[in-house]
Parts: C-alpha cells; structure tokens; sequence
C-alpha cells in the first residue's frame, strides 16, 4: 500500500509542477494522501468516515477570486484555534463537516507542521453538479481537494480536473467518460435520430444540435441512475444489453425503461445485476 501512495503521490505532484503549483511538494502531498487514506479505515461511533480536505493558504485561500462574490459561492472560514493534522483528527472533523456541504481546509510547508486551520462551505451546489442534479456549480476552490471515497479510496483533485485516485490497491490516473464515447453515440444515434428530426421540423431548428441534447441527457439519466446505485452501498450494476447472456448473468429484476431508450431494436432488457459484477 505504501507503494500506491508513492506512485499516486508522484503522478499528482507531476501534474501539479504542470500547472505550475510548487506547493505542495511531494513531501507534504505524500502526508496528506496518507493521513486521508489511514482515516478512511477507521471509525468514529462505528461508522466509517467521508470527508473532503482543501490544501489552501490562510493568508490568501482562493487563488483566483471573482470580482463578485455570488451568495452562494464558496467561502473560507478560519477556525478560532488551530489544530494539528493527523489521522485521529481528520476522522473527528470529517464527522463534523459532511463532505456533500463543506470541506476541512488544511495548510503547511512541511510534512510535521500540517494543521488544520478552518472550513470551506457551500459546496452544496458544486456536488449537485457533480451528481448530474445540475448544470452549473462552482468549481472547488484551494489548490488540491482530496476526497475520502470510502474504505481506502481517496481521489485528488485540483477545482474539477482529475488528478488521481487511490481505491483500495488499484491506482487510477485518469477517468473516461464512456457515457459521452464514440462507441456509446454510434449505438444511439440510430435510435435517437428519429426524435431529433421530429423535434428539428417542430421547432425549426439545427438538427445537430437537438441530437447532441438528447445524447447528452440520456447520458445524464445513466449517470443519475448509476449514482443511485452506488449510494445504496450494496453494490450492484445497471445491465443493458441487445443479447444478454443469461447462462452467465444473474438478472434479478429484469425491466424495460422506456425513458432512456425506446427502439426495440437498440436495447431490449434492462436489469439489475447484484453484487459487483
């Protein structure tokens, strides 16, 4: 595990020199991917811990302020006291500070002067975004975000660029949008086309357009469906397929939701598969 940790540490202090953030520096990066991950298998009243921490300087937390502060956009708020960064606190403030509103802001030069010094709040609407529950939201502020996933799994961001992710032991460096593919778009389109000509001789319109809309809210209705799935934690996939293989698959709940696709001929079952598959 500790090589994981190094190796995630070094592809996302690589992309940090890219672009062009000295701080921090693989040291202090390494200390927090590391107190992140040790707080992610303990437990706090026997519950295991989510949590989002921010690496931002006190004296100037927000890199590129707006010149108009919104109501709503995310702000800083200094603690009275300081208190030291380590695993035992990480869980005690990630209780506190739910990671779908606000994340702990940490700050240090140096791996052994790691200290938590305040919150940032008003992430509601940016993981609203994140969860296709909207098309707006702002982006993390500070310099990196990690994130506490769940048991062993913690991602590193910078606003909304994907710098890394650590699960379990397997180290992810990059993320795919499948559902936005070439592949996924050759097997809608036909599907989908006719709708949008439908649509384009009602109003008038670019047919380019109303087809890539639909393609990116089928997209959007997976993504919502599959994220419900993973926050049940009881795992599962989503199956949809135009020749299932039954002596292979055990599908449970086997349905026909029309709202995504309604050939026929595109995608004949949907089901639920249990377990990981």
């Amino acid at each position: 595990m500790i090589d994981h940790l190094n190796r995630l540490t070094e592809h996302v202090c690589s992309k940090l020199r890219i672009l062009e953030f000295s701080l921090p520096n693989c040291s202090v990066l390494h200390a927090l991917l590391e107190t992140a991950f040790v707080a992610s298998i303990k437990t706090e009243e026997n519950r295991f811990v989510r949590g989002s921490l921010t690496y931002s300087d006190p004296t100037k937390p927000e890199l590129d302020p707006p010149i108009c502060c919104r109501a709503d956009y995310p702000s800083f708020t200094p603690f009275a006291h300081r208190t030291r960064l380590d695993a035992n606190a990480l869980v005690k403030f990630s209780r506190a500070i739910d990671a779908w509103s606000g994340s702990i802001t940490v700050y240090g030069t140096k791996r052994s002067k790691l200290f938590i010094w305040g919150v940032v709040d008003q992430q509601v609407h940016k993981n609203i975004r994140l969860n296709q529950e909207a098309q707006a939201g702002y982006s993390a502020p500070g310099i990196i975000t990690i994130n506490i996933e769940g048991v062993g799994d913690v991602s590193v961001y910078h606003g909304n660029l994907f710098l890394g992710r650590l699960r379990q032991n397997q180290l992810i460096t990059r993320e795919n949008d499948v559902l936005h593919s070439e592949f996924m778009a050759r097997r809608l389109v036909p599907a989908l086309e006719p709708a949008a000509i439908s649509i384009t001789r009602v109003l008038k319109t670019d047919q380019e357009f109303i087809l890539g809309s639909l393609l990116d809210e089928w997209a959007t209705t997976v993504a919502r469906i599959c994220i419900g799935l993973r926050r049940l934690g009881t795992g599962g996939s989503l199956l949809f397929t135009t020749t299932p293989i039954k002596d292979m698959l055990d599908v449970v709940h086997r349905f026909r939701y029309r709202a995504l696709v309604r050939d026929a001929d595109v995608t004949r079952y949907w089901g639920i598969v249990p377990g990981n598959v």
